[in-house]
């Protein structure tokens, strides 16, 4: 049940994404921003900082966990990574497999992998998962996760 319990994004169709452009472009700066955006991610998580974390989520985000509902919006995403941190201790790092920017969207796509140690055990679960972000980029050019799906690379 938990060895999908790590950060990942949702398909969309861009085509429908307020903003999109109708070419795609990625360049080097994206690339960057991108592998900051996740490297932040990566440390707020494993330090479980989630008052600096829900500002790199957007007020509108979905997040699609394996084997869960939906969870819809800032704040019930914000509570979902709350319990999470109450019951593990996280350490995760993501690669970045691919970007591609339309607009003000940047589907994102990689792996990520790690432990979740039980707090009440100590026992580590370690996982390898992929994942697929839509991150969005703010009017204030604040890159923010939109959509976020993740499941595990093991059969």
């Amino acid at each position: 049940m938990l060895r999908w319990l790590a950060p990942g994004l949702v398909v969309v169709s861009l085509a429908a994404c307020p903003g999109a452009d109708d070419e795609a472009r990625t360049g080097p700066a994206d690339m960057i921003a991108v592998a900051r955006l996740m490297a932040t991610l990566d440390r707020l998580i494993s330090d479980e900082d989630l008052e600096e974390l829900v500002d790199y989520i957007a007020d509108d985000a979905v997040l699609m966990p394996p084997g869960e509902p939906a969870i819809v919006g800032k704040r019930a995403i914000a509570d979902w990574y709350e319990s999470l941190f109450q019951r593990f201790d996280i350490e995760l790092t993501h690669e970045v497999l691919e970007i591609d920017v339309k607009g003000d969207f940047i589907v994102h796509r990689g792996n990520v992998s790690g432990a979740l140690t039980a707090r009440d055990s100590g026992d580590p679960m370690p996982f390898d998962q992929k994942y697929l972000f839509v991150i969005q980029r703010s009017q204030h050019g604040q890159l923010q996760v939109w959509r976020l799906i993740f499941n595990s690379n093991q059969p």
